[in-house]
């Protein structure tokens, strides 16, 4: 089993504390593993139709009643080749080669495999160290132990979403797929409608988005 902390930013839909604090509670083993495809199979669902998220993150992860997670917040994301408006906190960011280089999906890939580590552990990635020792960490490719992760093969498949070696979020869910075959599914089947908010929202946020970009284009 996995503590999952304050720390951790997930919400629990499902009891929410009347003061707004974070849920603290044990969650089981399998869970965890199917916590970890659902969040893959939802940046990969939202990809398949032409979304960059922009801040795959925890905090972006909310727990439902059944136990699934949503992904949620496309208020800054990209729909259809527009502009990203929101970034990653440090831990999640991907170093940028080029300066003035446009997020692509390998910012998403590269802050998916932050959130793995994150749901794996029950620990935030580089907890204690500041934003500058972070950048620096990822700069020099300087990762956290990903040896003792569990399940086999899971650490490795987060260290190639460091290292910008996946093309597309798909791979990185096939990768999944055969480190969890017990959990696994395809990352296009409808279902996974319910680990992403609905797509009422998501049309919604994009004219959001749109809005938004307009009004900063604008000033």
């Amino acid at each position: 089993m996995v503590i999952i902390t304050k720390e951790m930013v997930m919400h629990l839909l499902a009891d929410p504390h009347p003061k707004g604090k974070m849920w603290s509670g044990i969650v089981k083993s399998a869970t965890i593993k199917k916590w970890l495809l659902q969040v893959a199979e939802a940046v990969a669902y939202i990809y398949s139709k032409t979304v960059i998220h922009g801040d795959v993150s925890c905090h972006n992860f909310l727990v439902q009643d059944n136990g699934t997670l949503a992904l949620c917040d496309f208020g800054g994301s990209s729909i259809d080749g527009s502009e990203i408006l929101e970034f990653p906190k440090p831990r999640y960011a991907r170093p940028r080669p080029r300066l003035g280089e446009k997020p692509d999906v390998k910012d998403d890939i590269f802050a998916l495999g932050s959130a793995l580590y994150e749901i794996s552990t029950g620990q935030m990635l580089y907890k204690g160290k500041s934003d500058k020792e972070i950048a620096a960490l990822f700069r020099s490719h300087t990762y956290p132990d990903l040896q003792q992760l569990s399940p086999p093969g899971l650490g490795e498949t987060i260290r190639r979403c460091w290292s910008e070696r996946y093309a597309d979020v798909e791979q990185v869910v096939c990768d999944l797929s055969k480190v969890l075959p017990d959990f696994a599914c395809s990352a296009l089947r409808p279902e996974l409608r319910h680990w992403c908010l609905s797509t009422k929202l998501l049309w919604t946020t994009s004219l959001l988005s749109i809005f938004a970009l307009y009004i900063f284009l604008s000033a």
